[in-house]
């Protein structure tokens, strides 16, 4: 069973997770160094993807997740999403091919 869509880009679904592959790293309340640490994520650890990315002045993405019940942000140079849906266009194209 499929999840409604997290947000309005049709690219992922509710369910999506971001994980911990490369050490430990911090979890933070802006997708930037410059802000409040609020925890640390550990190598093999996931979070529910919320469905939105940033990029940061060095030309970092950062992934929006929940950590603890709170929105959070977490580097995309210690963690990958995993995503359970490609592209939403796909199903709303169907009819075309009829």
């Amino acid at each position: 069973k499929l999840s409604a869509l997290s947000d309005d880009s049709g690219q992922y679904v509710t369910g999506d997770t971001v994980s911990v592959v490369s050490g430990n790293t911090n979890i933070r309340s802006e997708p930037n160094l410059n802000c409040t640490i609020l925890g640390v994520g550990y190598m093999g650890s996931s979070y529910e993807y919320l469905g939105k990315t940033a990029v940061d002045d060095r030309n970092i993405t950062w992934y929006q997740i929940r950590y603890k019940g709170a929105v959070a942000w977490i580097s995309s140079k210690y963690s990958k999403l995993k995503t359970r849906f490609i592209n939403k266009k796909v199903t709303d194209d169907f009819d075309d091919f009829g």
